[in-house]
């Protein structure tokens, strides 16, 4: 009985011994065959995961959804958190300043019936920047997000044609001032006017096509849009750079007429203004332009994709105009008179003496004489009227009034009366 017990003791641990083995022997197939497939899927370039779904008929090929990545590298790259967020509110910080300072100095002007519209458009500026600022900043935490992308892209492409526009702007009114004659020609006008129109078209080309870029896989579609961003690039660049030769213009020009002075300050300071803010800014947008005509892939971007080249053509750059515009005070600087229409305007608008008692406004009419440049302001020299004014309504001392060839501002009359008293003190 013994041994019958030990025999059947012997044979129950030989058979668990033996499901023992082949147990080992299933796993180490099992595991023998999962780590060749998945030597193979490495292989092939994919990969398997844990728990792997059926795979689709080869009829049906797996499908992308618009919007897609793109494919060639950008200026500036993909933000990141460690290195781009810092940076990037600093920044925003700063166009912060620059839009309560514009502001400021617009509703300032506003109470003062002043109308300078473009501190308006710089504070536009510096709102789209910090738009764009915010939307980097969102997309280094959502980098997946191609739409978030999309934005901050055009943003950072968009407000800076406020800038060119402003800078066109104080061009037309030095060329006005230097050549009134014919400055104030309807056709130079309508041309301005076409100009500016033109390069917000080019915008909205610009972004429709940025924007069609990434929501098509067609090879010719995105050359086409490759191609509209390429003009509208360069077209930037042209309008950047066009108070340059417009000044140039201003300066080689015979003149007709005397200086029209505007605004306060002195008029070459006016000009290193247009000068310095239209270089920098030709600067940034040939760069930006540059980096279209030679793009590259998006795993083999070239230096001038790099991060410095981004913030220093984009961000320093603009920036600096900001505050150079509000330091300079480029409100009191290029001012002109609420109305200016026509040749002499500017020099009728000049801040002046304020009006002495018994001057009425009400009795000015007509053209306006450009004062003379020689002295500042001045309508005497030498104990001399230089022209002959109406006088209008001025209850001079002796109730006279002095015949008149021309119609001037009533703020000039003061110096007039200030002469006429001086000289009957005399007396």
């Amino acid at each position: 009985m013994a041994s019958s017990n030990a025999t059947f003791l012997n044979s129950t641990m030989s058979n668990s011994t033996l499901m023992s083995n082949i147990t080992t022997l299933v796993n180490s197939t099992i595991s023998n065959a999962t780590s060749t497939s998945n030597l193979t899927s490495i292989r092939n370039g994919t990969t398997i995961p844990a728990n792997p779904s059926p795979s689709p008929p080869p009829h049906q090929p797996v499908k992308l959804h618009a919007p897609y990545p793109p494919t060639t590298a950008g200026l500036g790259g993909t933000p990141t958190t460690t290195l781009d967020d810092p940076i990037t509110a600093v920044f925003l910080a700063l166009f912060a300043g620059g839009a309560v300072v514009h502001m400021a100095i617009f509703q300032i002007n506003q109470r003062r019936g002043v109308k300078f519209v473009i501190s308006g458009l710089l504070f536009g500026f510096c709102m789209a920047r910090i738009t764009a600022c915010t939307m980097r900043l969102v997309w280094s935490t959502h980098l997946m997000n191609v739409s978030i992308a999309i934005a901050a892209q055009i943003f950072v492409a968009a407000g800076v044609i406020l800038l060119f526009i402003t800078n066109l702007i104080f061009a037309q009114r030095i060329l006005r001032a230097l050549h009134p004659t014919w400055a104030w020609h309807k056709g130079i006008s309508v041309a301005f006017k076409l100009y500016y129109a033109s390069i917000v078209i080019m915008l909205i080309a610009l972004i429709v096509c940025t924007v069609q870029s990434f929501f098509t896989l067609s090879t010719n579609t995105r050359r086409i849009d490759h191609d509209v961003q390429l003009v509208g690039s360069t077209y930037f660049a042209v309008a950047a750079f066009m108070p340059l030769p417009l000044l140039l213009i201003c300066l080689i020009a015979p003149k007709k007429a005397d200086l029209e002075k505007f605004g306060e300050g002195r008029f070459r300071t006016k000009i290193f203004v247009l000068v310095f803010s239209s270089i920098i800014l030709t600067l940034g947008a040939a760069f930006r332009a540059g980096t279209n005509y030679k793009p590259r892939p998006i795993s083999n971007p070239a230096w001038y994709h790099s991060k410095a080249c981004f913030y220093i053509f984009n961000f320093t750059i603009e920036i600096t105009v900001v505050y150079l515009y509000a330091i300079l005070r480029v409100d009191k600087r290029f001012v002109i008179p609420n109305g200016s229409k026509r040749a002499g305007d500017y020099a009728a608008g000049r801040p002046r003496k304020q009006t002495a008692p018994g001057v009425h406004d009400s009795a000015i009419s007509g053209d306006t004489v450009t004062a003379s440049e020689d002295d500042g302001d001045g309508d005497v020299e030498g104990g001399r009227l230089k022209r002959k004014y109406n006088m209008g309504k001025l209850n001079l001392p002796w109730g006279s009034e002095t015949p008149t060839e021309k119609i001037m501002p009533a703020c000039q009359f003061v110096r007039i009366r200030e002469e006429i008293d001086r000289r009957s003190r005399t007396f």
